[in-house]
């Protein structure tokens, strides 16, 4: 049986600036199912240097200004490991899919 494809409501939106490992971003642009990006940076100057190569639609400093946005229907969270908490709960709380990128921490419980 062949796979469903999504429903436009259903496709990710969103994806986080990433590191100098993984750019999120110009995978999200590449790909059809993704149609509106967003971006959140907290480095300004990497924010808007990911934002124009990867032509998002929205870039902020902030993830929470960023997951507050109706267009975002998911959220790949690539921050650096110390930082994935605070963004995933948001996510988390308003319900959101995630891709998260790994590794989820920095240190064993």
């Amino acid at each position: 049986m062949p796979a469903k494809r999504a429903r436009q409501a259903d496709r990710p939106r969103y994806c986080g600036s990433g590191t100098d490992r993984a750019d999120p971003g110009r995978d999200c642009r590449e790909a059809s199912e993704c149609g509106w990006i967003g971006l959140a940076e907290i480095r300004a100057d990497r924010g808007n240097e990911v934002a124009e190569r990867i032509r998002a639609d929205f870039c902020t400093n902030d993830y929470r200004e960023l997951l507050a946005r109706p267009e975002v229907t998911a959220a790949v969270i690539a921050t650096d490991e110390h930082l994935h908490v605070d963004p995933i709960l948001a996510a988390v709380e308003r319900g959101l899919p995630l891709l998260i990128e790994k590794p989820l921490g920095d240190r064993a419980c």
